[in-house]
């Protein structure tokens, strides 16, 4: 618990440090000759490009205006090169992750989160220390609070504080003038990505729960870690597809579905999405009684299945199914149904057919992973006899 506690609060100490070094290191050359006398430079290259921008110097793309911008005077240059948090239209400032100075590693962390997660329930199930704890005095439904307590509540208090003291430092320390954020925007996406990250501790340590597996519940961990960025580009697909006209997207940076909800994970000038935060939140509340529940119906009888919980195999069966289906068919679907050109018979016609050879595949699978049993089609077919 020391350990996680040192090593999220290290994370944030050593981003913050190192970021207010940067910001600092560059304010003090832009108020030296060097600064000048190299922008000068830059203008003066600027007139060996035969284009009608002689004479100024690129700042940025303008996403809504769909244009670039430049110029050749050296304040405006120094103000925009020293500003925090730089408008979500700056092509510069890739999506919701627009600040130069300011990384929050939110992918270190989620991988921190989601394993402390999982492993806090799967190794524990897996070895005789659970065994033990069961036939104790003490109520499952104390053990799975107790744990989820320690462990989660070192990890929200250790990411809260060094959320909290990232945010302290960095106004206190950089001028507020520069910043392109307020102070409460700045605070409800600290906020937003604190709460982000608990609800998937949560939810991960319920995944840890229902594996009754090593081999398999590592095996989804990794799964899902590999395919997890398709899984998503797939929904931004449907939902560009289905809602969004193609005229009105930016050339430069996709500002559709993913980043829309993706903002709760860093610190943005972008307006906070409420309504994948609750559902985020809500989420990770369920996930936390859901697993208090399971938690209490374990049997160390099917500790060698691959699910824990053998009620709920023929659900997390169709969940298996919907994701994979999601993370491989999806552009042949959306190719089919809603193609940008028309297609022919023949075209539509193999489309569906390795559609449903996919989905048949994936739910021969399922059956393989869930059941440890033969399907009856194969049976049937007299395979694997």
């Amino acid at each position: 618990m020391i350990f996680l506690s040192i090593l999220v609060l290290g994370i944030y100490c050593f981003q913050t440090v190192n970021g207010i070094t940067a910001w600092k290191n560059n304010y003090q050359y832009f108020q030296s000759n060097d600064a000048i006398k190299d922008f000068e430079k830059q203008i003066e290259e600027s007139y060996e490009f035969d284009d009608a921008n002689g004479g100024q110097i690129f700042l940025y793309y303008n996403l809504k205006k769909e244009q670039a911008i430049y110029t050749s005077d050296f304040n405006k240059y120094k103000d925009y090169s020293l500003t925090v948090f730089n408008s979500k239209s700056d092509a510069n400032q890739q999506a919701y992750n627009s600040y130069a100075y300011y990384n929050e590693h939110f992918l270190i962390f989620l991988i921190i989160f989601v394993t402390s997660g999982v492993l806090l329930f799967l190794y524990d199930l897996k070895s005789n220390f659970t065994s033990a704890l069961f036939s104790s005095k003490f109520k499952r439904s104390d053990i799975y609070r107790q744990k989820i307590l320690l462990v989660g509540g070192v990890l929200a208090g250790s990411l809260f504080v060094g959320k909290i003291f990232s945010f302290i430092c960095y106004h206190l320390l950089i001028p507020n003038h520069f910043f392109n954020i307020s102070i409460k925007q700045h605070l409800l996406s600290t906020l937003s990505g604190w709460a982000t990250l608990v609800s998937i501790f949560l939810l991960s340590s319920l995944i840890g729960i229902l594996f009754g597996d090593w081999l398999f519940g590592i095996g989804t961990i990794i799964v899902l870690f590999f395919t997890f960025s398709s899984f998503l580009s797939n929904i931004d697909l449907v939902y560009t597809t289905l809602f969004v006209d193609e005229s009105k997207l930016p050339y430069t940076v996709s500002e559709t579905a993913l980043n829309q909800v993706m903002p709760l994970n860093q610190t943005s000038t972008l307006k906070l999405n409420i309504v994948p935060l609750v559902f985020l939140i809500l989420a990770g509340i369920f996930a936390y009684f859901l697993g208090k529940y399971l938690f209490n119906r374990i049997s160390l009888e099917h500790s060698g299945d691959v699910i824990l919980v053998p009620q709920i195999s023929r659900i997390f069966q169709i969940c298996m199914i919907l994701y994979i289906m999601i993370v491989v068919s999806t552009p042949t679907i959306v190719i089919t149904f809603f193609p940008a050109e028309a297609l022919d018979t023949y075209e539509i016609a193999l489309n569906i057919l390795i559609i449903a050879v996919t989905f048949i595949g994936v739910f021969l699978l399922s059956e393989f992973l869930l059941f440890n049993k033969k399907s009856k089609i194969i049976n049937r077919l007299n395979f694997f006899a």
